[in-house]
């Protein structure tokens, strides 16, 4: 069978899925839709606001009585051919405690892009944008982000942008599409061959924005160059600090216009540092708004109409209206006008569901672009516990070691460029990592839940181009599976029928209507399923898939084994040597796997606990010399350990 996306858990939220995950998911572009920051709107927006506010300027009136410093914003001048490295910290919290007694879900990345303006004339500005998914080597934390922008990329199959921008730097105009479209084309065959993608599918949405528009992909790819842009002008002008000027436009979104108000203002001036502070505020229009998401809302109350009627009058009140904000703040060169810093805090509101995306880019330009590019990732922070000796070495330790060196020599020598560029003491020193104190659940294993049908019929998809198994739980399992749903929000899960899997969707909402729909566009393999499990004793498996949990490596040496072998003895700090004591605690008789940087080392099954905080590698092909090189990059590389649900083929 074919599965054409993820599971549909439940008909009332699968329409909203697009809403509901907007700033979750990177390759979702229904986010667009909400705000509609269209090429033409942008490139007319950003003009149009520059007159406007050059022609504020001149009769902008003193807030004060007192004299003010004049201060003159130059005209957006980039130097052509010069590189710019930028550092974007990213936060997405996203609450829906009025629907759930859970807290916040908080994601992250951090990210290092390059910058180089091609050239520029009286009309235009090409960029071109060098893009990566990699964690900057002074980042600490897990990077949920990141991971998402990897597979971003992965799917258009680019490691750079190239775009022409107005004179403000606002994009109108994409480079090259024609490739990255076929890229994705090829991805897509890839997964489904010669079949079309399913209309109503989030990827057919995808395919169908880009081919009206290509330039959402500057959005996806690089969301910092409108953002820069913001406080970047085409032409220079004198206002005096305090000064503040408005802007209003009409956005259409889902046919209703939305009304947005932007208040500016000239903060302040450094010159010290050469440099002006430019502040804004932006609201959307909250009643227009609310009536614009009516769909959404409706969709969101629907899907959990038990919760709903237990809601307050105020909380009620909540969840039927909408509103959006950004507060910014831009740091502009009063040299060549270019913005060198800038954070934005977008605040949404949706049927109850709060979303805070808190932006912050900033140019570092004391790091050379070729130590920018290929920084390692840095260790990522986290406690955990050895596993016990006699790990059997079933991948190549000999390309990971390549790796591992390779990476090692690039950060050595471009360091050593660094210092002798900018001297010693501005190299910063290696970031203290993170600990964590608790083992989280997201890496323990839970057993999976059986859940018993009461009917599965096959049925024509209402939202997508194929089918539907609609399958209706007995109300004992379906007490289970909202159960299950609910302490599962955010997770990876995996759905089996007799062993196999079927699906593996990320839990977004609980699901207690005792519903599950799988979608697909083999109509007689689902009619064979749903014979299947019609039968007296068939069952449909859930189960939560466990995380990873980082490992902290304090030293790793190498030594020969009396078998002729070399075994490397890896050893963990303090801190990670407790918290792998809990996670083999609850992991006994379970299979559990090694990845030093994301390539699966060995993998054994748990006979007992280990408090020793050691782990062992054997391997019986590696010298010697190889052992201690890979050994002595331990402390350094990404090591995790994982619960694996399905015990490795031996």
């Amino acid at each position: 069978m074919h599965r054409i996306g993820e599971v549909a858990f439940s008909s009332g939220l699968q329409k909203n899925r697009e809403e509901i995950s907007q700033f979750r998911l990177q390759t979702d572009l229904s986010f667009l839709s909400y705000k509609k920051e269209t090429t033409k709107m942008y490139n007319g927006m950003s003009r149009g606001i520059a007159k406007m506010i050059l022609g504020l300027f001149l009769g902008l009136a003193a807030h004060s009585a007192m004299a003010q410093e004049v201060v003159t914003i130059p005209s957006y001048t980039p130097t052509i051919g010069a590189i710019s490295t930028f550092r974007t910290e990213k936060s997405i919290e996203t609450d829906m405690s009025i629907w759930l007694e859970k807290p916040s879900i908080i994601m992250r990345g951090d990210f290092l892009q390059q910058m180089m303006v091609v050239s520029k004339d009286e009309q235009a500005v090409r960029m071109r944008w060098s893009l990566s998914s990699d964690v900057p080597a002074k980042a600490t934390g897990n990077y949920d982000l990141n991971s998402q922008y990897k597979t971003t990329l992965d799917l258009y199959g680019v490691e750079q942008l190239q775009f022409e921008t107005d004179l403000n730097g606002f994009p109108f105009s994409l480079i090259g599409f024609d490739s990255i479209r076929q890229n994705m084309q090829d991805k897509i065959a890839s997964s489904f061959g010669n079949r079309p993608v399913p209309e109503g599918s989030v990827l057919s949405s995808l395919v169908k924005k880009l081919d009206d528009n290509p330039l959402v992909l500057t959005d996806i790819l690089v969301p910092e160059a409108r953002l820069l842009a913001r406080g970047q002008w085409y032409k220079s002008a004198s206002l005096k600090v305090g000064d503040q000027w408005q802007a209003s436009r009409d956005d259409d979104i889902n046919g209703t216009a939305v009304n947005i108000v932007t208040t500016s203002l000239l903060e302040s001036v450094d010159h010290s540092t050469q440099t002006a502070v430019i502040t804004w505020d932006e609201i959307s229009d909250k009643e227009a708004l609310t009536k614009a998401s009516q769909p959404g809302i409706d969709a969101m109350i629907a899907a959990s109409k038990e919760r709903a009627a237990k809601l307050t009058t105020d909380q009620l009140a909540v969840i039927k209206s909408a509103s959006s904000r950004r507060l910014g703040r831009s740091v502009v060169s009063l040299v060549d006008g270019s913005t060198i810093e800038v954070t934005e805090t977008l605040t949404t509101q949706l049927g109850g569901l709060k979303t805070t995306t808190v932006t912050h880019v900033k140019r570092e330009d004391g790091i050379s672009s070729d130590l920018a590019a290929k920084s390692p990732r840095n260790p990522v922070s986290g406690a955990i516990q050895p596993v016990s000796p006699n790990w059997q070495n079933a991948s190549n330790l000999e390309q990971t070691l390549k790796e591992l060196k390779s990476n090692d020599k690039d950060t050595q020598g471009k360091q050593a460029g660094v210092e002798q560029l900018l001297g010693s003491a501005t190299v910063p020193a290696k970031p203290d990592k993170i600990l964590l104190t608790t083992l989280p659940e997201k890496v323990k294993y839970s057993e999976p839940v059986a859940l018993k049908i009461s009917s599965a019929a096959v049925m024509k998809s209402p939202i997508s181009y194929g089918y539907e198994l609609k399958i209706i739980l007995q109300p004992e399992s379906s007490a289970l599976f909202g159960a299950f749903t609910k302490a599962a929000i955010g997770q990876k899960t995996q759905l089996r029928v007799d062993g196999e899997i079927i699906s593996e969707p990320v839990v977004i909402s609980p699901i207690v209507d005792g519903t599950v729909q799988i979608s697909g566009d083999d109509k007689e393999t689902l009619d064979a399923m749903a014979r299947h499990l019609l039968s007296p004793d068939a069952h449909i498996e859930v189960q939560a898939t466990p995380e990873a949990l980082p490992l902290q490596v304090e030293n790793a040496t190498a030594s020969k084994l009396d078998s002729g072998g070399v075994a490397v003895n890896i050893v963990l700090t303090p801190q990670s040597a407790a918290l792998y004591k809990d996670f083999t605690r609850q992991a006994v008789g379970r299979a559990i796997e090694l990845r030093v940087n994301s390539q699966v080392m060995g993998s054994m099954v748990l006979k007992d606990e280990n408090a020793t905080g050691k782990i062992q590698l054997t391997d019986g092909s590696s010298t010697q010399e190889q052992s201690e090189s890979f050994a002595s990059l331990l402390p350094d590389a990404t090591v995790e350990v994982i619960v694996i649900i399905k015990p490795p083929t031996q």
